[in-house]
């Protein structure tokens, strides 16, 4: 993250699942905009966001920093903004199962949003396309941004059951080698790596893959 507004001894008020920042454009109005609990927090006396948020291609405070807007909860701080994202993450979406914890396997859900975000989840139920506890978003470099809390698939928060270390440990497994963690989940579910559908096919499951997912991913015409 990066910090955006020095506050001061000002507060970032709430609405909802997001801050509300108060601005004045540079003819007198009055605006707020609205950002993601999920994307910001207060620390160290600054606002600070994800780094998506300040990329030239998206709206909101991008945007009010670069009309000249004032923040009425403190001051803006000029190095904040940046130009260049961060490298996307190689995998874009997923299951994947890895040996971590000594014999003990552990499957992860990997998915990217729309603005560019890469979430992980680790599976914590009978539901191995459902029952994941998301906890942060995952970066090119295999680093991820642990969000303030762990959310179930109801947006419960709950406690992570496995260490940063660990976390740490499977992430460079799966990257290291996705295909074979795919495989690998695929095995052990029936289920597609990719899109989680059932596998009936038993050369799709030694894929990992179904037929359509198969022809996606490695450039065949779909059948």
């Amino acid at each position: 993250m990066i910090p955006v507004i020095d506050l001061n001894t000002n507060v970032v008020p709430t609405r909802g699942r997001a801050y509300a920042i108060p601005f004045v454009t540079q003819r007198g109005q009055s605006k707020t905009i609205f950002v993601g609990l999920s994307v910001a927090e207060v620390r160290e006396g600054k606002f600070w966001v994800r780094e998506f948020i300040m990329h030239p291609n998206q709206d909101g405070l991008r945007v009010a920093f670069r009309e000249g807007w004032t923040p009425l909860i403190g001051s803006r701080i000029e190095a904040a903004p940046i130009d260049e994202p961060k490298t996307s993450p190689v995998i874009k979406k997923g299951y994947f199962t890895v040996e971590c914890e000594g014999e003990r396997h552990r499957t992860f859900k990997i998915k990217t949003n729309r603005n560019g975000n890469t979430a992980i989840g680790l599976l914590v139920g009978s539901n191995n396309t459902r029952d994941y506890a998301w906890f942060g978003y995952l970066n090119g470099d295999g680093s991820v941004d642990y969000w303030g809390s762990t959310y179930d698939r109801y947006r419960n928060p709950m406690e992570l059951p496995i260490s940063r270390e660990t976390v740490k440990e499977c992430v460079a497994a799966i990257l290291g080698n996705p295909d074979e963690a795919g495989t690998r989940y695929a095995r052990t579910y029936e289920n597609c790596s990719r899109c989680g559908r059932v596998l009936t096919n038993p050369e799709s499951i030694t894929l990992g893959l179904g037929t359509e997912c198969a022809g996606l991913r490695y450039g065949a015409s779909k059948r």
